[in-house]
């Protein structure tokens, strides 16, 4: 037997793994999604808020808090390859390569490859490339980094890893490009240029000599002059060195353009608008000091993950002010969102599943014309009914316990899904049943005619 008369039969077992597999998984997620919402339950009704940062309760050691209050942070925190700083919970460099990406097609059992070249953060691996041939990514000049304040406090309380973490309210950080190339190799210098709010990277150049006339770019020898009256990070006016100031400021801004009056040995011939394999895009992102609300278990002067009596963890923060009721709505916003996600998840598995197990028999009538097309119709019909009765199904009994009235109304649908394809099942039956089986009964007029 060929390869190609085999493959539908493979699909059909793997069939009969996924459909029972994705009524797993959703029976899994509402069981998640049923223990998270009676813990959010719980924390809703046990939790304490601390009104006064400035005073540590001792009298809600081991208890689940809620509190808000000035994120801080001591000093800054610094690039170690571009020298750029900011006053920040967390400070990140962004690195985009631009690279090859490999395509699959699959049509009729056949695997086509196709490749095109895009921005990616991260590296493609080329290595597993089914054609490695041309299509191999370089190792990019500088690599993703970040950096996590190692004291964050609010008031006199401190914030542990998890909750500083989760402050994600991440804004773009000016940045010098004449202190950025005098603090790195000379080599990369050459190559870097401003971008708007991001550096351009042209690991591919080809540098050629050139006279000074021709050749205008930064002096990487000029001496930062004084600036009066600039701007530093935390919004005030000050006299600083451009040098110090580049270096401090969260962007709301346009970045800081280079001179240009200045010539540079080799010339650049860099076009951020035509990338080539390898060139880089880097930008750089702050999470800034700021108003944040929390519950999380208090231990301490600092934080913990609070276990409900069901287990549930309880540790989230969110920037800005927020009351308690307000954070655990949050909180089960997020759980409803993950079992909707996981929900579709499990409907598509399914559907695929039982796709793929009639897989035989849509192959069986593919090269006929007409009748393959309206075949592999009905099978996805009959994929998407099973699925979504599958899926109810299992939602209704996981919830039957806890919203009775919610999950006797999924049954219902389910019922009618089930009565409707039985329905449609018995006419397709009574029709062969009258195509094959009746008699043909010739009247006189026809036999005349």
């Amino acid at each position: 037997m060929s390869r190609r008369q085999l493959n539908p039969f493979v699909a059909a077992l793997f069939g009969l793994l996924l459909v029972p597999g994705s009524m797993v998984l959703q029976a899994w997620n509402e069981y998640r999604t049923i223990h998270r919402t009676r813990g959010l339950n719980e924390a809703a009704e046990i939790v304490e808020t601390i009104d006064d940062v400035q005073t540590v309760r001792d009298d809600l050691d081991k208890k689940l808090v809620h509190m808000t209050g000035e994120a801080k942070v001591e000093g800054v925190l610094r690039d170690p390859d571009f020298s750029v700083e900011a006053p920040a919970i967390h400070l990140r460099r962004v690195v985009m390569m631009y690279q090859w990406e490999e395509d699959e097609d699959r049509h009729d059992n056949h695997t086509t490859y196709s490749y095109r070249e895009g921005w990616h953060e991260g590296r493609i691996d080329s290595d597993h490339f089914e054609r490695r041939s041309g299509h191999q990514n370089p190792e990019p000049a500088f690599t993703p980094w970040e950096k996590l304040a190692d004291n964050v406090t609010v008031g006199q309380y401190r914030l542990n890893k998890t909750l500083a973490k989760q402050k994600s309210d991440a804004k773009p950080v000016r940045f010098d490009l004449d202190q950025i190339k005098q603090s790195i190799n000379p080599t990369h210098a050459r190559r870097l240029v401003a971008n708007g709010d991001e550096l351009f990277y042209a690991a591919s150049l080809d540098e050629t000599p050139v006279s000074d006339a021709t050749s205008p770019s930064i002096n990487p020898q000029s001496t930062p002059q004084s600036e009066p009256n600039a701007v530093n990070a935390f919004g005030t006016t000050s006299t600083v060195e451009s040098e110090d100031l580049a270096n401090t400021a969260l962007a709301d801004t346009d970045v800081a353009q280079p001179d240009q009056s200045q010539p540079q040995p080799f010339a650049s011939n860099i076009n951020p608008k035509s990338p080539k394999i390898g060139d880089l895009r880097i930008h750089f992102e702050a999470v800034p000091q700021g108003p944040v609300s929390l519950i999380a278990g208090l231990q301490g002067n600092t934080f913990a993950a609070y276990q409900t009596s069901n287990g549930e963890p309880m540790e989230r923060l969110y920037a800005g002010t927020l009351t308690a009721f307000q954070v655990v709505a949050n909180l089960r916003s997020e759980n409803s969102m993950m079992a909707w996600m996981l929900r579709g998840l499990g409907f598509v598995l399914c559907f695929v599943g039982v796709t793929m197990i009639f897989s035989p028999a849509q192959a069986l009538f593919r090269w006929i014309p007409l009748v393959g097309d309206i075949t592999g119709a009905l099978i996805g019909l009959v994929a998407v009914g099973v699925a979504l009765l599958c899926g109810l199904t299992t939602i209704a009994v996981s919830w039957v316990a806890v919203r009775p009235v919610f999950a006797i109304g999924l049954l219902a649908i389910a019922g009618g899904i089930a009565y409707l394809l039985r329905r449609k099942q018995k006419q397709v039956d009574h029709s062969h049943h009258m195509n094959h089986d009746e008699p043909i009964i010739l009247t006189e007029d026809a036999i005349i005619s």
